[in-house]
């Protein structure tokens, strides 16, 4: 006699489009940053490699996340590990909006990707609340959740971008951490001058030392 098929586990209509909800709010994290990464090489004064770091770490994160999460979902239940990542990336957002160097943003940005990385954990969740013969659509509609996000992320990133509130972002481009000591570039960089609201130096004035970055009236934005 054949052994007797375990009954499928009960349907749930609020989990699914909850758990999708889930996976479109990863992939806009993914792609939010793409119209954003000019100004971050601006206000970082970051070289090109830099910034492309930055962007890739957040899928080298995703993959490790990937690996992880799946394999505690299974030992500790999808739910906690649903909850834990998804108030970890959120809290890796808010600390992307307040990294004060490149080299900060690129770590940010990763664990940002490695508490994303929970397609697997939703993917299994999803199996675990849909009947056999509806697994194949709702595994569709995941899927698509993916490729909606996809798109919307880099449009809401260049939407919700605003570049005239830059005062802030002044005052890191002004200011940048090498070594052990907080060090301010001169007015010959390109970043500062736009920051000061100051012209380069000619490259005859600018063969001594160049000075400090400066910008006069009330406000000291660049230090004096």
């Amino acid at each position: 006699m054949a052994p007797r098929r375990p009954p499928a586990p009960p349907d749930s209509n609020l989990a699914v489009p909850v758990l999708l909800l889930i996976v479109f709010v990863s992939l806009i994290g993914f792609g939010v940053v793409i119209p954003l990464l000019p100004f971050y090489a601006s206000v970082f004064d970051a070289s090109p490699w830099q910034v492309t770091l930055m962007f890739a770490s957040f899928s080298a994160g995703q993959f490790l996340g990937e690996l992880t999460w799946g394999r505690l979902s299974d030992r500790i239940g999808r739910r906690p590990v649903l909850l834990i990542t998804i108030l970890a990336s959120a809290a890796g957002y808010v600390a992307l909006a307040y990294s004060p160097t490149i080299w900060i943003a690129i770590l940010v940005r990763g664990l940002a990707g490695f508490f994303s990385g929970n397609i697997s954990t939703i993917q299994g969740y999803i199996v675990d609340v849909t009947p056999p013969e509806r697994l194949p659509g709702r595994l569709g509609l995941v899927g698509g959740a993916f490729g909606v996000g996809f798109v919307v992320g880099p449009w809401l990133g260049g939407v919700l971008a605003r570049p005239e509130l830059g005062p802030p972002a002044s005052i890191r481009r002004c200011w940048w951490r090498r070594g052990s000591a907080w060090r301010r570039p001169s007015a010959s960089s390109p970043s500062c001058a736009r920051a000061c609201g100051t012209k380069r130096p000619s490259s005859a004035a600018g063969r001594g030392r160049s000075p400090p970055c400066t910008k006069p009236g009330p406000t000291p934005s660049c230090g004096g």
